[in-house]
């Protein structure tokens, strides 16, 4: 299972710059300053002290549960897993049924 996806990993990133150099006649360079950089590693340090400050033993269970069904929510955009899995091909699998319903003959 780990070879695939190294595999694709290393396509993606050969293939990206690859193909930025062949978009673009000149190399573009973005010169962010120091401010920027560092805002990435701040954004990211704070929401993990505020996760774990939410969901400390301190914390009221219900709360903790609510996050923890909210952050679900939020980590799958919604229903988009649910409707992309299961939708499509449940409608599919209805279609083929019928049709197979029309061709049967006994």
């Amino acid at each position: 299972m780990l070879g695939p996806i190294i595999n694709l990993t290393v396509i993606a990133l050969l293939s990206g710059p690859t193909l930025a150099w062949l978009l673009f006649p000149f190399p573009l360079v973005a010169i962010l300053p120091f401010s920027l950089k560092i805002l990435t590693r701040i954004v990211i340090i704070l929401s993990v002290l505020l996760r774990l400050a939410l969901t400390s033993s301190r914390v009221n269970l219900d709360f903790s549960r609510k996050l923890t069904q909210i952050s679900f929510f939020v980590g799958n955009i919604g229903f988009l897993p649910y409707i992309t899995g299961q939708i499509v091909p449940n409608s599919t699998l209805k279609l083929g049924s019928q049709v197979l319903k029309l061709r049967d003959q006994g």
